[in-house]
Formats: structure tokens, sequence, C-alpha cells
């Protein structure tokens, strides 16, 4: 029974989790992590002809 209760509470928290993403989303605030690599340079080492395990 206690299984029942905690799974209901875990359902009801993920939703308010969600929702709570959702608004941050829309006004702008919430955009994930910055990127770590620089794309630009991924690129130029991938045109020179590195392989990606090299340029990881």
């Amino acid at each position: 029974m206690f299984g029942l209760f905690t799974e209901f509470e875990t359902n009801l928290r993920r939703e308010r989790q969600l929702e709570g993403i959702a608004e941050a989303k829309a006004r702008g605030v919430y955009q994930g992590r910055k990127a770590s690599i620089d794309t630009a340079n991924v690129k130029a080492l991938k045109a020179k002809g590195m392989e990606a395990s090299a340029i990881a």
C-alpha cells in the first residue's frame, strides 16, 4: 500500500517539475547547458582529416 502512495507522489512531483520547466522555457530562462566545446574548431579539425577519437 505504501508503494502505491509513493509512486503516486513521485508521479505528481514529476508532473510539477515538467510544468515548471515548460514555464521557464516559455520565459526563456531555461535553455540547457552551454556548449563546452567550440564547434568551429571541431569542424576545422575534421576538415583537416582528423578522426573523431583523435579530436575528442
